[in-house]
């Protein structure tokens, strides 16, 4: 038999948080060239998730952990803390991600892309950042080792 506080506890654990991390990615980074560099993502998503990008990382954050995916996280260099310029751009899924923060609006925080699948099931959704230089090469992000 439950008691009150086990299940307040069940249903705790069973509240969706938007922090809580379905997958940290780690970027794959190939050849590219300067200055114009980027990356290319795509994940799967049932619902809603997040996707948090800083220097060659990125968090996949979503209410529940079976409602996201990562398929891809290519990158041509390690996104800078302040860029100079920065785009987001979305090729494939249905509804529209959105940069919900942006590196460029408050220097050294990490970009944020919203994703709210308009549809049933699972859906793909493939997306492209892109910036060109640093505004602070000091502040930039490390890779990790």
């Amino acid at each position: 038999m439950y008691t009150r506080s086990a299940c307040m506890l069940v249903a705790l654990m069973a509240a969706p948080s938007w922090s809580q991390n379905i997958g940290e990615q780690r970027a794959v980074i190939i050849a590219g060239t300067r200055p114009n560099q980027g990356c290319a993502i795509e994940v799967i998503v049932t619902g809603s998730a997040e996707i948090e990008i800083h220097g060659d990382a990125a968090a996949l954050r979503g209410p529940f952990a079976q409602t996201a995916q990562w398929r891809r996280f290519e990158c041509t260099g390690i996104l800078p803390k302040n860029p100079f310029e920065f785009h987001f751009a979305h090729s494939a899924g249905r509804g529209h991600p959105r940069l919900i923060r942006d590196p460029r609006v408050d220097g050294g925080v990490p970009a944020v892309i919203g994703i709210k699948n308009a549809g049933p099931g699972p859906k793909d959704y493939t997306f492209t950042i892109t910036w060109k230089g640093d505004g602070d090469t000091a502040r930039s992000w490390r890779p990790r080792s």
